[in-house]
């Protein structure tokens, strides 16, 4: 499993697009990926939302994390640094 952001970094207010790249274990499929962006923003769910933009208002470090959950219920995370000043 992999994260990425494109920009990781800039000024306020920055808007970013992250990706994940995961592959269920075999015989399973992926159920819901959830995005918490580590701003006290609510968290985005969605079986298919590999990708998501999210825009940071403020300056500040956050750690976004993607939680990728699968059909037998066993969820993965990441976690990325995105820095805003």
């Amino acid at each position: 499993m992999s994260l990425a952001a494109n920009p990781t970094r800039g000024t306020a207010p920055l808007t970013t697009t992250l990706t994940a790249t995961a592959t269920a274990p075999s015989g399973q499929s992926i159920t819901d990926y959830a995005w918490d962006f580590g701003d006290n923003s609510a968290v985005r769910h969605g079986a298919t939302l590999r990708s998501t933009t999210h825009a940071y208002p403020r300056k500040g470090t956050f750690t976004a994390r993607v939680t990728t959950t699968y059909t037998s219920g066993e969820t993965r995370s990441i976690n990325l640094t995105i820095t805003v000043t």
